[in-house]
């Protein structure tokens, strides 16, 4: 069995899309079949039996493998967990408010125009 729980701060509209992005590409990957109920996406194949919720703030997977897939448990976790994070990621990063993006493309202080001090009448450089 493999079980994963993932923290998010995402709107329910955007983890469920982003549920669904994950899900696309492992069904494509692994010819696996899916469909929501509420918050809840099924997916099964030949072998492969699971689900993924959507909560508040974290995502939970559970999926089952026949005895012919079992052995190969560690590869499908990091393959569908990579898969989750990278979407999920994505999302939150494009939830971004755009302040925050144009705080990061400001120039520093150091890079703007400084305005010369007026000289002192009389004194020498």
């Amino acid at each position: 069995m493999i079980r994963l729980q993932r923290a998010h701060r995402l709107a329910p509209p955007q983890a469920r899309s982003a549920v669904q992005a994950a899900a696309d590409e492992l069904a494509r990957e692994y010819a696996l079949t899916s469909g929501w109920d509420g918050d809840t996406l099924h997916f099964e194949r030949a072998g492969v039996r699971g689900w993924i919720r959507i909560a508040p703030e974290r995502i939970e997977l559970e999926a089952t493998l026949g005895l012919l897939l079992s052995p190969l448990r560690a590869t499908f976790e990091a393959h569908i967990a990579e898969h989750l994070e990278r979407r999920l990621a994505a999302a939150a990063a494009a939830r971004a408010p755009a302040k925050a993006r144009a705080k990061t493309t400001a120039k520093p202080a150091a890079a703007r125009p400084v305005e010369a001090a007026p000289r002192a009448a009389g004194k020498r450089r």
